[in-house]
């Protein structure tokens, strides 16, 4: 071999050597930054070994670091059991445009993690030997660059202008999950959060999460703690619920079910709304109690004063409040309020009048880890079979 550098000068040098799986070559550079190759073998070749099944690599891919094309739908390519030696290797290219290739260890490590890995398609990985394990060098096919910096992941591609970004499922599918280009970014197939007990928040990082305790998406803006966007759950309902019965106890109107850990966390609302109609027999003085219940432990009370010895023939009346989260877990307790607002005239020809609940310390205790149904009742003080009531609407909705 001569010498390729003479006194600080690039000279003109010939080097000889032989590449894997192939002919002594001689590499000539001519002083400028030039390779040529020359010889029998020509320039070194990497063996193309195409698969389009599911394929157990043998020694001779590594030791002629073969090029391995994998084109097929959920292909998995198993690596050698017993690790070649140190320094043979392979590439392997996922040619599939639609597919994940799945890299099985075969009871080896990768990259020092006991876990196969994944190529997505258009995108490759070399694989090298230390002579016990595996690690890899792993790239992205197209026109443009991947690269991080710190916690940054950066997508450039050709012209400066950011394309689609893909995200693979577990079925092996493919999907566009935002496109930023002229217009707005859009979703075009759904994802998931997976669910974590809620982190520790970043100063001057705004946090997303589904949260495994309420089971709803949450954040942690700014480290300020966690809480939930209003609505995170939220139940409807428009199917109307008619009682009527000669008794003064409770009947039920409307519910709900609410899931568990929904409210399992100190602080957190839920905001309900209740409207609907009732009618009583000619000249009544009953008192109307309304309730709303979570679980077997009421939460509102409100009770009306006497009706002033009118027929109440569809007069309205509506009900909304908060209930607050005070303690939470198996044990859970509630600041719950309300106001009733119903029309105790004859015939919706007076004034509606407002009660508010009696509450002056907080509710409880009820299993807010577990399921419970929220229950709106409605009793009159006397009883009649022209007593009727008809809840038309139930809305319900979290808060924080």
């Amino acid at each position: 071999m001569a010498d390729i550098i003479n006194n600080g000068v690039p000279t003109p040098a010939m080097i000889y050597g032989r590449a894997p799986n192939c002919q002594l070559q001689a590499v000539t550079t001519d002083g400028a930054g030039n390779i040529s190759f020359a010889g029998a073998g020509g320039a070194p070749a990497f063996p193309v070994n195409s698969q389009t099944t599911s394929y157990q690599t043998v020694a001779a891919d590594f030791s002629s670091f073969k090029l391995i094309t994998m084109n097929g739908t959920l292909l998995t390519l198993t690596l050698l059991a017993v690790a070649p030696p140190a320094g043979q290797g392979i590439f392997v290219q996922n040619i599939s445009t639609s597919s994940v290739l799945t890299i099985a260890r075969n009871g080896l490590s990768i990259d020092g993690v006991a876990a196969n890995i994944t190529v997505s398609p258009n995108t490759g990985a070399m694989i090298v030997s230390d002579g016990s394990n595996y690690s890899t060098f792993r790239g992205v096919f197209g026109n443009g660059n991947l690269s991080f910096s710190g916690n940054t992941l950066t997508i450039g591609l050709a012209g400066g202008t950011f394309g689609n970004l893909a995200l693979n499922d577990s079925t092996g599918g493919v999907g566009t999950i935002f496109t930023n280009g002229t217009g707005p970014i859009s979703v075009s197939k759904s994802f998931g959060l997976v669910e974590i007990s809620a982190p520790s928040g970043v100063a001057s990082n705004d946090l997303i999460f589904g949260e495994s305790t309420t089971h709803t998406i949450s954040y942690n803006a700014n480290s300020n703690g966690t809480s939930s966007f209003s609505g995170a759950w939220v139940n409807t309902n428009l199917s109307p619920v008619t009682v009527a019965a000669n008794v003064t106890t409770d009947q039920n109107l409307m519910s709900a079910s609410v899931p568990a850990g929904t409210l399992n966390r100190v602080g957190r609302s839920l905001r309900f709304y209740a409207s609907g109609v009732y009618s009583t027999a000619a000249a009544s003085t009953a008192v109307v109690t309304v309730k709303v219940k979570f679980g077997a432990l009421t939460l509102i009370n409100i009770v009306t004063t006497a009706l002033g010895g009118v027929t109440a023939a569809n007069n309205q009346f509506n009900l909304s409040g908060m209930l607050s989260v005070q303690t939470g877990g198996a044990s859970g307790a509630f600041e719950p309020h309300g106001v009733l607002v119903i029309d105790l005239g004859a015939g919706n020809l007076i004034a509606d009048t407002s009660f508010a609940d009696t509450n002056t310390a907080t509710v409880g205790t009820v299993d807010l880890t577990a399921a419970q149904t929220l229950q709106v009742t409605i009793a009159f003080s006397a009883a009649s079979t022209s007593n009727s009531t008809t809840q038309r609407q139930m809305a319900l909705e979290t808060v924080g």
